[in-house]
């Protein structure tokens, strides 16, 4: 069974108070400032035609599920992957007559320094989400309230992070296992366009470097899809001969390679991330041996920032940097942690809500991780 170690794209989301800037009203809230009286809307850009994977259908049942909890009317609308699509969806929304107030966005093949600025301009609050701009999207914009006042702040994985932890982990066990080898070691990513995938592979390469008998043979992209995935493995497979260990940068991809394995003949160890059910059953089966995650409730968490400060709590005027991050557990067969939720997908069992102003601007809110969300979760019971 699975449980707790300890304790992230294709999707763009727009949040949006009907009727702002015609003479929309405001009430005084408890923390002492003026907000929007109405409920707000949430618009949920997803770059593609539809969920293209089960991480990808978990986030937007978690929005949906935290949107019911924090009195946020959503909304999904499926745009298409490429960048002009992506900020032609945004633009579209944007221009109509119930402007947006808030935009919560993905750095999905680079685009979100022009979608940033343009919501900016056009006075529409943005905040992003899941995968960060790169260095020189950042050199160029600055961070969250730097350059851009309307970007008011962003909620990223720790992916180099992720990266680095999976990797040790495997590398530790495969020594375990084979002590005294050379270890074989391959790494399948996702995109050259993703921020998170290019993260997790400079994780990944930071803990090979500190591991001694550790041979990284080659990494390679696969562009987050199950049969590139296999397709790249076999390949590599008929390059270099048998591994040790197969470093992935999601479950999906992790999944669709262990189909090319026979675990009678191949001792291989395979990790991937994400939680993704299907993931669970593979290392309760002991086919797959770990996969790093808990990122799912970042939307919620998300959200929830927004939900506050549009009642006018700033997460951030206490001093703290706009700026969050967010760990990633690992969860392995010998361990378990939240597989009741993730195999039963019953999102609606938690209780967004809880995410109070309080919290937010607490000193233990730097960085996020489904532990602190449990964590209030068993305080609030008392």
């Amino acid at each position: 069974m699975i449980k707790k170690n300890h304790i992230a794209g294709l999707i763009v989301v727009l949040l949006a108070v009907l009727g702002a800037g015609g003479g929309q009203s405001v009430a005084q809230t408890k923390y002492g400032l003026t907000a929007p009286a109405s409920r707000p809307t949430v618009v949920f850009f997803y770059a593609g035609r539809e969920p293209a994977d089960m991480w990808t259908q978990i986030i937007v049942d978690v929005a949906r599920a935290a949107a019911e909890d924090l009195q946020i009317d959503f909304e999904l609308i499926y745009s298409g992957s490429s960048r002009k699509e992506i900020f032609d969806a945004i633009s579209a929304r944007v221009e109509q007559r119930d402007k947006p107030d808030y935009a919560l966005i993905v750095n999905y093949r680079m685009g979100a320094e022009q979608a940033l600025q343009y919501l900016d301009e056009h006075g529409v609050k943005s905040f992003l989400f899941n995968a960060d701009l790169t260095e020189e999207g950042e050199a160029l914009i600055g961070g969250p309230r730097e350059t851009l006042p309307n970007w008011i702040g962003r909620l990223i994985p720790d992916d180099e992070r992720a990266g680095y932890d999976l990797a040790k982990y495997l590398i530790a066990e495969a020594q375990r296992q084979k002590p005294g080898k050379t270890l074989r070691m391959i790494g399948i990513s996702g995109s050259y366009a993703s921020t998170a995938a290019v993260k997790r592979v400079e994780g990944l390469k930071r803990a090979v470097a500190e591991s001694e008998n550790v041979e990284l043979a080659q990494v390679v992209t696969a562009r987050w899809t199950p049969s590139i995935a296999r397709q790249k493995y076999s390949l590599l497979k008929n390059r270099y001969g048998d591994f040790d260990i197969v470093w992935v940068a999601n479950d999906s991809m992790a999944l669709a390679i262990l189909e090319e394995i026979d675990p009678q003949t191949e001792q291989v160890l395979v990790g991937g991330m994400d939680w993704t059910p299907e993931a669970l059953d593979a290392l309760n089966e002991g086919r797959m041996s770990a996969s790093m995650g808990g990122h799912i409730l970042d939307m919620g968490f998300s959200l929830a920032i927004v939900k506050r400060y549009d009642e006018g709590c700033d997460y951030a005027s206490t001093g703290k940097d706009p700026s969050l991050d967010s760990v990633l557990s690992i969860m392995t067969p010998e361990k378990e942690a939240y597989e009741e939720l993730i195999e039963n997908r019953d999102w609606r069992s938690l209780d967004f809500s809880q995410i109070t102003c309080e919290k937010l601007q607490s000193a233990d809110f730097e960085t996020i991780s489904i532990d602190m969300f449990f964590d209030m979760k068993n305080q609030s019971r008392g």
